[in-house]
């Protein structure tokens, strides 16, 4: 498999939530699933409220 394809992947919004869920489970805190401006990193999981040119895609209680 290509780099690409498996930055991909692993930048998508499906691997996003099950790492959001597994977080979750982990800490208890809440999980937000974020859209960033970043290319190479187009969603992300934080546990924190999104920043400024993020956008919040999902959030996980």
């Amino acid at each position: 498999m290509r780099s690409s394809a498996i930055r991909a992947r692993l930048a998508s919004f499906q691997n996003a939530y099950v790492v959001a869920l597994r977080l979750r489970a982990q800490t208890g805190a809440a999980q937000y699933i974020v859209r960033t401006e970043n290319p190479l990193q187009p969603v992300m999981v934080t546990s924190q409220w999104p920043r400024d040119g993020e956008i919040l895609l999902a959030e996980i209680h």
